[in-house]
């Protein structure tokens, strides 16, 4: 499907197109990830909690950060004198892109993409258990910090509340929630590494940080 009229309506039809029962293709296994595995109201909920940091007011403010994120991936290459610009460029960025956003360091954003590259690549393997576990490790890491240590970040305004305390019924657990319960009421921590489940790690993003990530530059 690629006529702009045809994608709209698809979008718009969940009684017809819902991702309700997962959006992947064959079906992960997974809990449900907000937003993307849900329809109508509950995918607003979900959705609207990440709004803030990805506005266009907060992405300008980003400007020069994305700049040095795309400047970093391209050094990486450059003194090679060809690359595969899908694999070491385009596909990356938006990973580290998005971990910046959330709030994580340079050397957390590597860790959170080979986490989530672990995970999903062992969907349906026997590995795929102690993957997930071990992500989940990383994302409850975080959390935890957040709330012992509050940051002016996403993840921080997630964790101890700041954003996201209405309520989305759901009838079972999301994977983007550190809570377990048919009625949500806390604020749920996106899987913003679902954007980074592809290919193997390649240089860190973000903020500055005194350790680099994997694979990241000197």
């Amino acid at each position: 499907m690629t006529r702009y009229d045809d994608v709209k309506e698809t979008a718009n039809r969940a009684d017809v197109f819902s991702s309700a029962d997962g959006a992947f293709i064959p079906p992960s296994g997974l809990p449900r990830m907000a937003p993307i595995d849900y329809d109508g109201d509950e995918h607003h909920f979900w959705r609207a909690l990440m709004q803030t940091p990805v506005s266009p007011p907060a992405v300008r403010a980003l400007h020069d950060d994305i700049v040095a994120i795309v400047d970093r991936h391209i050094d990486a290459f450059a003194a090679n004198g060809s690359a595969n610009l899908a694999k070491e460029l385009a596909e990356p960025v938006p990973a580290h892109v998005v971990g910046m956003v959330a709030g994580l360091d340079v050397a957390d954003c590597g860790t959170l993409r080979e986490e989530a590259i672990k995970t999903f690549q062992s969907i349906g393997t026997p590995d795929f258990a102690d993957n997930k576990n071990s992500f989940d490790a990383f994302v409850n890491d975080q959390i935890a910090r957040r709330r012992a240590e509050p940051r002016d970040d996403f993840l921080t305004d997630l964790a101890i509340g700041r954003i996201g305390t209405g309520t989305s019924t759901t009838t079972r657990s999301s994977a983007s929630s550190p809570h377990s319960s048919s009625e949500v009421t806390t604020p749920p921590l996106p899987r913003w590494a679902i954007s980074s489940t592809t290919s193997s790690a390649s240089p860190g993003c973000g903020r500055s940080s005194t350790t680099a990530g994997p694979g990241s530059p000197p």
